[in-house]
């Protein structure tokens, strides 16, 4: 059970584990993380979560990553939102 609020999550399919995990620490990459979840966390509205899915989409498609993976590659990222706003 957990006794604090989770405020971020992030979900992956194996196709991105080799950007989403540190092997050599046996954790999560965190730079990969903290970059896609800081411009979540300052989307406002939809529209700019929109724009995001597309960057997101297209960097994830890209030539570079392609060449890193040949599996799916699905990502969920959330965050909390209170009141419209980021929740730090």
């Amino acid at each position: 059970m957990l006794e604090e609020t989770i405020t971020e999550i992030s979900v992956f399919t194996d196709g991105l584990q080799m950007l989403a995990l540190d092997y050599e620490s046996t954790t999560v990459h965190q730079p990969f993380f903290n970059d896609l979840m800081k411009w979540l966390r300052v989307a406002e509205n939809s529209e700019q979560v929109d724009i995001l899915n597309n960057k997101l989409n297209s960097f994830l498609n890209g030539d570079v990553i392609n060449s890193k993976t040949d599996d799916d590659k699905t990502l969920l990222l959330a965050t909390k939102l209170r009141h419209g706003k980021p929740s730090f």
